[in-house]
């Protein structure tokens, strides 16, 4: 057995991918040796505290985005139409190109939105099978 640990380090993460943004958000991780197993292994605790530190929290985000890429997808698609006779070939094509792109994004929104789901799930079995485990050690 030895006695708990506690490591913190702090990292800066740039909230905006701009150059001229001064804007850094502020990670703080936890590991500690706060337990011994049987066998002598630690475990380690992860703690972040930041604004997406959990799943649920992604998800969240991802839905916010999947609105956001709706919302864009529906101005460039009017625009695409009420410009369509007006707007020179360059601008539509630009303008496809990007509604384009806009359906790569929502694609893999969602399909990451899938793959936090899927996680979700696995983080419940695992739980479930850890009390499991623990409660049968128990008796």
């Amino acid at each position: 057995m030895g006695t708990p640990t506690n490591i913190e380090c702090t990292a800066l993460i740039p909230l905006s991918s701009e150059p001229s943004s001064l804007g850094a958000g502020v990670a703080r991780m936890r590991f500690s040796e706060s337990y011994f197993d049987a066998g002598g292994a630690w475990a380690v605790e992860y703690t972040t505290h930041t604004p997406f530190d959990s799943i649920e929290s992604a998800q969240e985000y991802l839905k916010l985005l999947e609105e956001a890429i709706l919302e864009a997808t529906e101005m460039i698609e009017s625009d695409i139409v009420a410009q369509r006779e007006h707007a020179c070939r360059r601008t539509t094509d630009a303008m496809r190109l990007a509604s384009y792109n806009l359906s790569k994004l929502a694609h893999h929104v969602s399909v990451s939105c899938r793959i936090l789901n899927d996680l979700r799930m696995l983080r419940r079995i695992l739980v479930e099978q850890e009390t499991n485990i623990c409660n049968t050690h128990r008796v």
